[in-house]
């Protein structure tokens, strides 16, 4: 017997929803399709959570492509793309976004079953005026909600085997829910990680950027080291466990002292990203000095396997170089007799990134042993720069050009131009110098350049 659960015991859908829904049930009708609201969706709205993706299963006679084309040519939504693996299509509208999916079994009972978890098989059909109730057929779904459980309604190794990416969703579930995975499910993403190799490379980066920015990401990851999925997805960040640091300064493994940094950072893709690998490298550069351990030129390494991970998984240009930018610059031993010029530089050199990497070293610092861990200096640092101006700073151009600087020093184009152009800069920030004093430029170059070869 199918539950059905009256909509009027659940939280309130926000108005804008309701009002896509009924959209979305008004082109079913028109289109003369069966539709049923599926999967996720469903599951936050019972879980009081106003949903922005949205699944669509279609079942026959019309295929999920006709029906696709109808939202796109009646309703406006965006040209729909093909999944051709699972023979799904997104599309979308502002920021909703649809996912448009055939049944998986003849009837709607055998799509259910064969869905990734008990908590996604709550239906809701696309009908006019809208249902008053959501079904629960195979009444698993609000039961296991209700018990922020995650399992699977047949055996968990051939719904695992079907789409090994829910190995990693099953994590991401848990994190961003708080739910517990079961322990026959977990057996079997243990037992079956090697599938995941398997899965595309974005669609993992979609799963593991969920994790990233959840309020919880370092359950996440431990997650993923206790079920064998850092070591088959991520190994750049797998070798981080255990590492013990021999530093003074800290307490905790690489791996640890990573975790905590993340949990301090806010949930910027990004700087959680830097958070999780920017002392990766530690794990190559350690060395012993005497009679103390160092780990100098880490953050190079850093830089270079962070960018061989996010490069391996697709993640955009610009999230990639924010993070690969921190990662490179979060040394910064700041300390309150810095000079101006020192802050101006410091500020000049993170440039657009400079909020962002004061977040970084502001949670590092944090994460150190209690009697060094002192991040509100780099709260002090942000007063300060904001007190010299830092938008001016950002913005400095230099009084001479390098086809200037060419003419003036007799040079051809290479590297002492640069070298030119950074005593230029440094000047400027210095105090000596103002940008807009061209003839002054001029001076100062020639003179340096003299007491240089003197």
């Amino acid at each position: 017997m199918i539950r059905l659960v009256d909509m009027k015991t659940l939280p309130k859908m926000s108005p804008e929803t309701q009002g896509r829904i009924e959209e979305l049930a008004r082109l079913a009708q028109e289109s003369d399709a069966s539709c049923f609201l599926v999967g996720g969706m469903l599951r936050d709205w019972v879980l009081g959570k106003d949903p922005k993706d949205i699944d669509i299963l279609v079942m026959p006679p019309k295929s999920p492509i006709e029906f696709a084309e109808t939202l796109h040519q009646k309703g406006g939504y965006r040209f729909p793309t093909l999944f051709p693996t699972f023979g799904t299509l997104r599309t979308g509208k502002e920021e909703f976004e649809v996912e448009i999916v055939p049944p998986r079994g003849t009837t709607l009972i055998e799509d259910l079953k064969l869905r990734d978890f008990t908590i996604n098989t709550l239906v809701f059909p696309l009908t006019l005026p809208l249902a008053s109730e959501i079904s629960d057929p195979l009444e698993m779904a609000f039961k296991d909600i209700q018990a922020k459980r995650i399992r699977t309604s047949i055996d968990p190794v051939p719904i695992l085997r079907d789409d090994p990416l829910r190995a990693l969703r099953a994590i991401r579930l848990a994190t961003t829910l708080g739910f517990e995975i079961e322990e026959a499910l977990q057996k079997a993403i243990r037992e079956h990680r090697e599938w995941t190799r398997e899965v595309a490379s974005e669609r993992i980066q979609e799963e593991l950027a969920k994790i990233l920015v959840s309020q919880n990401p370092s359950r996440g990851l431990r997650l993923m080291g206790e079920l064998g999925l850092l070591e088959v997805l991520f190994p750049e960040i797998q070798v981080m466990v255990g590492k013990e640091q021999k530093s003074p300064y800290h307490h905790q493994d690489v791996f640890e002292h990573s975790l905590t940094v993340l949990e301090k950072s806010p949930p910027d893709l990004s700087v959680r990203l830097a958070a999780l690998l920017h002392d990766q490298g530690k794990v190559y550069a350690e060395r012993k000095e005497g009679d103390r351990w160092v780990y100098w030129g880490h953050e190079f390494i850093s830089e270079k396997n962070a960018r061989a991970l996010l490069e391996r998984l697709c993640f955009p240009h610009k999230i990639r170089d924010e993070a690969l930018f921190l990662i490179k610059h979060h040394m910064v031993p700041y300390a309150e007799d810095w000079g101006d010029s020192a802050v101006r530089r410091f500020a000049h050199r993170a440039g657009p990134y400079l909020q962002k990497l004061l977040q970084l070293l502001k949670a590092d610092t944090g994460a150190l042993r209690p009697e060094h861990a002192c991040p509100e200096k780099y709260d002090q640092l942000f007063e300060r720069i904001h007190g010299l101006h830092s938008e001016e700073i950002h913005r400095i151009q230099l009084p001479l050009d390098g086809k200037e600087i060419m003419e003036l020093l007799n040079l051809r184009p290479g590297p002492q131009v640069g070298e030119a152009k950074q005593l230029l800069l440094d000047a400027i920030l210095d105090g000596k110098l103002s940008p807009e004093d061209k003839e002054g430029a001029q001076n100062y170059l020639k003179g340096t350049l003299r007491a240089g070869k003197g």
